[in-house]
């Protein structure tokens, strides 16, 4: 008799767990998507570039880079290395976090 309390007890339980489980993987689906969205946009260079009137074919020659890899920065496909957006705050007269999407 206590076996079959406790066999009939079980579907429930792992129904429970199943459904925690799932509710947990949701939220992180839902995290995750937030965070791709967030990486899709992390530079505001070209933005920059425009309002101050800067090809990117010249900031690439001053910053000893190829125009593909600024155009691949620009697009926010690869982001610059620190010490690039340095530099590349210096060349455009702008405070480096001009450069960077605000997280707020």
């Amino acid at each position: 008799m206590v076996f079959d309390k406790v066999i009939n007890t079980i579907p429930g339980v792992i129904n429970t767990r199943l459904t925690v489980i799932y509710t947990f993987l949701n939220d992180i689906n839902t995290y995750l998507h937030a965070f791709y969205r967030f990486m899709e946009r992390i530079n505001r260079i070209k933005e920059v570039l425009v309002i101050k009137g800067i090809s990117q074919k010249e900031l690439a020659e001053k910053l000893g880079k190829t125009q593909n890899t600024i155009a691949s920065i620009c697009n926010n496909k690869t982001q610059p290395h620190l010490k690039d957006l340095k530099k590349m705050a210096k060349i455009l007269n702008v405070d480096i976090r001009e450069l960077l999407v605000p997280t707020m």
